[in-house]
C-alpha cells in the first residue's frame, strides 16, 4: 500500500475511535441506582431493633463489591458494618437484604454483620465491575415502644 493509502486508513480509525469516545456511551461508567426500603412485618422484634431492611437495583447486576457503613459523620470515615467482595462478581442479583449471604460473594470483616440503630444515617455502596453507585439510609425502629 502507498503512503497516502496508510494515511487514508489511519486517518479513518482516529475518526472512528473519536466517534466511539465522544458519541456513544462505550467508555462511560454507568451509576447504579439503588432503592432501600423496610417490610413492616417484624414479629420477633424487640425494643431497639430495626424492621428488615431491602435494598433494590435497578437492573439485575452482577456486584463485586457491596458496603455499608456508618453512622454517616463528618468527621474521618465511618465504620464498616458489613463488607462482601468478589473479584469475579455476584450472580446476577435484582435486591438482596440486609446480612443476607450472596452467591460468589465472600464476607470481608465482621461476620455476621454488625447491627444497625433504629433513626441514624448509614451508606450503602455497590460496585459492579466499573459502575458504582451509593445511597444513604435511616433504618426504622420495629416497635414504637
Amino acid at each position: 500500500m502507498s503512503r497516502k493509502s496508510w494515511t487514508l486508513v489511519t486517518l479513518a480509525l482516529v475518526l472512528g475511535a473519536v466517534y466511539l469516545y465522544f458519541f456513544t456511551d462505550f467508555s462511560r461508567h454507568h451509576p447504579i441506582q439503588i432503592t432501600v426500603s423496610s417490610r413492616p412485618f417484624a414479629p420477633n422484634a424487640g425494643p431497639g431493633d430495626i424492621l428488615p431492611l431491602v435494598f433494590g437495583l435497578d437492573v439485575d447486576r452482577s456486584l463485586t463489591d457491596l458496603q455499608i457503613s456508618g453512622p454517616v459523620t463528618n468527621q474521618g470515615p465511618n465504620p464498616v458494618l458489613w463488607h462482601l467482595h468478589s473479584p469475579k462478581g455476584s450472580g446476577p442479583i435484582h435486591g438482596f437484604l440486609y446480612g443476607e449471604s450472596l452467591a460468589g460473594m465472600e464476607s470481608v470483616g465482621p461476620n455476621p454483620p454488625l447491627p444497625l440503630q433504629p433513626n441514624l444515617t448509614y451508606r450503602v455502596e455497590v460496585k459492579s465491575g466499573r459502575d458504582q453507585g451509593g445511597i444513604d439510609f435511616v433504618p426504622r425502629p420495629a416497635s414504637t415502644e
